[in-house]
C-alpha cells in the first residue's frame, strides 16, 4: 500500500469519525457544540508530516500516482458540482421561494461539501488502484 492509498484511507476514516461524532454531539448537546466535531476532520491538515515523509531508498509519489491523483479530483469536484447544485435547486423547492434559510443550513452545505470532495477523492483513488490503473 503507498502513501496516496494510505492518505485516502486516513481521510475515510477521520471524516467517518467526524460525522460520528457530530451527530453524537447534535443529539445530546445541540447544533452550536456540534459543529465542533468538524474540527477533528483538521487533522488531515497533518497529512504530509505522516504519510509523504522523504525517504532516500524510494520514490514516495511517481507519475501513476499522479495521475490517479488528477483523476480522482476531477472526480471529486465533480460530484460536488453535481449534489451543490442539486441542493441549490431542492432547497426553494422543499422551503418554498419566498421563504428564508436558516444561516446554519449554510455552515452545514460548506462543512459537508469539503466532506464530500476529500471523502469523494479518496475513494476514487482507492477504486483507481483496485482497477490497477490510471486510464
Amino acid at each position: 500500500m503507498n502513501a496516496q492509498q494510505k492518505d485516502a484511507i486516513y481521510c475515510i476514516v477521520l471524516s467517518s469519525i467526524s460525522l460520528v461524532v457530530f451527530l453524537i454531539l447534535m443529539i445530546f448537546l445541540g447544533e452550536e457544540v456540534a459543529f465542533s466535531a468538524f474540527a477533528i476532520f483538521g487533522l488531515y491538515g497533518l497529512t504530509p508530516w505522516i504519510f509523504y515523509r522523504k525517504s532516500k531508498e524510494k520514490t514516495i509519489v511517481d507519475e501513476r500516482d499522479f495521475e490517479i491523483g488528477k483523476k480522482a479530483g476531477s472526480f471529486a469536484f465533480g460530484l460536488f458540482w453535481i449534489v451543490f447544485v442539486l441542493v441549490a435547486v431542492l432547497i426553494p423547492l422543499i422551503k418554498g421561494f419566498r421563504s428564508s434559510i436558516p444561516v446554519s443550513l449554510l455552515f452545514y452545505i460548506l462543512m459537508f461539501g469539503v466532506i464530500l470532495i476529500y471523502v469523494g477523492r479518496s475513494i476514487r483513488i482507492l477504486m483507481l488502484y483496485r482497477q490497477g490503473r490510471a486510464e
